[in-house]
């Protein structure tokens, strides 16, 4: 290595140089990197402007070309990909995308490829041949074989990622120094705060303190350091959610930060409606500057003026009424919260109408019509004992009265019924209940019409409703027939009569037709 006597060098061993000097030992120690081999055989624009090619005109490569890849780990020296030479290697080395890939340095560099100097526009002895300069450079402790360097400026150790390219290129590496942490981590909340680590090293070993989360975690003293120290650092506040963790490189060791940030609790957690909706209110705790908004809540929901931070807030939410029978549920997002609504439909609305109202009981025949709305079951009681579960019965009165009709509708959300008192009139016959046709008085009991026909007579008996309060006993030699379900002026046939009692055939012959009997 030769160096020029005509430059303001500073030829001092502290590491500070004088004010618009260049620190010797630096320059010599760098330089000294690429004499071990930190540098390959690429050569850009060669054999032609926009071509490169490695091994010097060979095909043997140099040991650090071998550890050199792009950005998708492809090796830069496999000619199936990249010919040698080609402008296809050319554009790899001019790309910004160029590493360097062995174990020791890729484990030195916190387990990621080293990125190195590839500039657009290829620099004969600074592109490939050093470390990329954005990332390493000062005060970053491997800055020594960045390209260039400024006055005034010092670094005086090849730093863990130079040893690791020197190691995996073939160098055994014994710097002789150890160094140790106080302790390996530290814990802060969302406030952050500061804090320290000390160092032990072995007497004159150097080293350095860099941040790998500079956006909040900052090295603020200490660093560079020989010897035993300590290093300070300092914590930004953190409103974010959940944890995040941080490193210091102090000294090739790592030291752990771990930050957690705003937490939130609403109470209640979730809450449920009916189908009538309403405003209520649920609390956000958390920590007066920690930031949230409420979001994500569906239409049928409005939140009032205090639905956001920062710091706890009691929110005021209101739920518009449902108007479907289908239940419905949304979220209101608080920060990494979910609050929970559920709603249930609507109700059913029970109503019905019957024709006709009023009539008489000889049978009296009733047609219900349901019109309920959001009903999908239905219940009637019709007054009498009687019930149904049809949507639109018919129902038919035996007894003359005075009947309270109720109908009960539901749907999946429950049940509600409406009574309308006195709402069917069935009247007794005005006439007697028996008239025969073969003449004679019209008579209340039908035993007393069979006995009016002869022995041996033929005749027919119509009745009306008729309960039976005596058993009825048939014994002569008669031939009879009784027609049930008669109106009052025996004008026409309502089916299904009854004869509540006893009827006994001793002699002739009884046929009944349209009579039900009922034991």
């Amino acid at each position: 290595m030769a160096f020029s006597d005509n430059f303001p060098w500073y030829f001092g061993t502290d590491g500070n140089p004088l004010p618009n000097t260049m620190d010797f030992v630096s320059v010599v120690l760098h330089e000294i990197g690429h004499g071990l081999g930190f540098a390959g055989t690429m050569q850009g624009n060669v054999p032609g402007t926009g071509q490169a090619r490695w091994g010097w005109g060979s095909s043997i490569p140099a040991a650090y070309d071998r550890f050199a890849v792009n950005n998708i780990d492809q090796s830069l020296i496999n000619t199936s990909i990249f010919a040698n030479p080609s402008a296809s290697l050319f554009s790899q080395l001019t790309g910004g995308n160029v590493y360097f890939k062995g174990d020791n340095a890729v484990f030195a560099n916190g387990g990621s490829n080293v990125k190195l100097y590839a500039p657009a526009t290829w620099s004969n002895g600074s592109s490939y041949a050093h470390l990329d300069y954005n990332t390493y450079k000062l005060p970053n402790p491997n800055a020594l074989m960045v390209y260039a360097m400024s006055y005034d400026s010092s670094v005086h150790d090849p730093g863990p990622v130079t040893l690791g390219i020197l190691k995996d290129i073939g160098w055994s590496i014994d710097s002789g120094c150890t160094y140790s942490l106080g302790s390996s981590s530290n814990s802060f909340d969302l406030n952050g705060g500061t804090g320290s680590v000390s160092v032990t090293a072995s007497t004159g070993c150097g080293w350095t303190a860099v941040s790998n989360d500079a956006g909040w975690l900052h090295v603020t003293s200490g660093t560079p350091g020989t010897g035993n120290g300590t290093v300070g650092y300092s914590v930004d506040q953190y409103t974010g959610t959940g944890t995040r963790t941080g490193t210091i490189t102090i000294a090739g060791q790592t030291f752990t930060v771990t930050q957690t940030g705003c937490s939130y609790t609403l109470t209640p957690g979730s809450q449920s409606l009916d189908y009538n909706g309403g405003t209520l209110t649920f609390d956000v705790t958390t920590s007066g500057v920690c930031p949230w908004s409420a979001s994500g809540y569906p239409a049928w929901v409005s939140i009032d003026l205090n639905g956001s931070g920062p710091g706890s807030k009691t929110v005021t939410y209101t739920v518009a009424a449902n108007g479907a029978v289908a239940s419905r549920s949304g979220n209101i997002n608080i920060a990494d919260k979910s609050f929970m609504i559920t709603q249930t439909g609507v109700l059913p609305t029970a109503d019905f109408s019957g024709s006709p109202r009023s009539g008489v009981a000889a049978p009296f025949q009733v047609t219900f019509t349901d019109l309920s709305s959001n009903a999908s079951g239905w219940a009637w009681s019709f007054g009498d004992t009687k019930t149904s579960t049809s949507q639109n019965p018919v129902h038919t009165y035996k007894t003359a009265g005075t009947y309270d009709v109720q109908l009960t509708a539901s749907n999946i959300n429950g049940s509600s019924p409406v009574t309308k008192n006195g709402y069917i009139v069935a009247d007794a016959c005005g006439n007697s209940p028996v008239r025969r046709a073969g003449g004679g008085p019209d008579r209340t009991l039908i035993q007393a019409a069979y006995d009016d026909i002869g022995i041996g007579g033929t005749d027919t008996i119509s009745v009306q409703a008729v309960d039976l309060t005596q058993p009825l006993l048939f014994d002569d030699d008669k031939t009879v027939t009784l027609i049930g379900g008669n109106t009052c002026a025996y004008d026409a046939i309502i089916p299904e009569t009854m004869i509540i009692g006893s009827l006994t055939i001793v002699h002739g012959t009884v046929t009944i037709d349209g009579i039900v009997a009922v034991k």
